[in-house]
């Protein structure tokens, strides 16, 4: 109960207000943009990262971008063609989390020209936990979404339309891929999840669940961003509200090479887009 205390302590001082906050963040620091990552184990000692999105974070107008990042985008990875996930799961067997992490991290600022410092790694685990934990979601599906993988344990059978899923159910939704727009519809998904996560989270968190909501992050949650930079962050956007989140998609466009499927992204667009969210200046 002490520690909690203490923490509360730190939040209220570091993240008092919003002006020391952007004061730090123009003086400082240039951008806190965070790499989001989803990472699931779907074999034994090998990890995916089937949820990669970039934060892109305006202080200065308290505005937030989420930038999803198909997970089968092609890149050129140690002189080798490779789906961007790809990365995260050989670097992960050979230097862990941290690294894996950070290499994607580097390689989405190649693919879109943005600074991204920092990264959040989540377990789908902590999705799981935190979707309970508030109390289940609700979702409305627009399709029958059916699919049944024997060696990945993955059973999903969901009926349209309006539906309240717990932790578990919320998983598989994210999870869901076989449909005619492949990652497309996933990110689609994601972002639909996200959106109706954090408005969940938001209305129901209280200082009861911080406890909780700490040991759930603390165990599935792994991050490069310092804790003074986090409270400064929530003390600008303490009051920012969330369904003025703006969601875009990697620009480009599905091709196969040698047989494989890709998602080949469009340098200028992405710029376009980016330019169109005052996150780039323009050249």
């Amino acid at each position: 109960m002490l520690k909690l205390i203490k923490w509360l302590v730190i939040i209220a001082v570091l993240a008092g207000t919003a002006v020391a906050g952007w004061y730090y963040f123009s003086v400082r620091e240039n951008s806190p943009n965070i790499l989001l990552l989803g990472a699931d184990e779907v074999e034994k000692n090998s990890r995916h990262s089937d949820t990669i999105m970039a934060a892109v974070i305006d202080v200065r107008a308290v505005k937030i971008t989420l930038f999803s990042i198909p997970r089968d985008t092609l890149v050129n990875y140690g002189g080798r063609d490779m789906k961007i996930n790809t990365i995260y799961a050989s670097v992960f067997i050979k230097s862990g989390h941290a690294a894996a992490a950070d290499e994607v991290r580097k390689e989405v600022e190649r693919l879109t020209g943005l600074s991204v410092p920092y990264y959040f790694l989540v377990d789908y685990g902590a999705v799981e936990e935190m979707v309970d934990l508030f109390g289940g979601i609700k979702l409305d599906i627009k399709k029958k979404m059916h699919y049944s993988d024997v060696a990945g344990g993955l059973y999903i059978d969901f009926k349209p339309g309006l539906q309240k899923l717990d932790g578990k159910a919320a998983v598989k939704y994210l999870r869901f891929r076989s449909d005619p727009m492949a990652d497309i519809g996933r990110i689609e998904r994601q972002q639909k999840f996200v959106a109706a996560f954090l408005d969940k989270a938001k209305s129901r968190l209280t200082p009861e669940k911080i406890p909780r909501v700490y040991s759930i992050l603390r165990r599935n949650l792994k991050t490069n961003v310092p804790v003074e930079t986090v409270l400064r962050l929530y003390g600008i956007f303490k009051n920012y509200r969330l369904s003025d989140t703006r969601m875009l998609t990697l620009p480009g466009q599905p091709v196969s090479i040698n047989g494989v499927s890709y998602w080949k992204t469009d340098a200028r667009e992405t710029r376009t887009a980016l330019r169109r969210q005052k996150q780039l200046k323009e050249e």
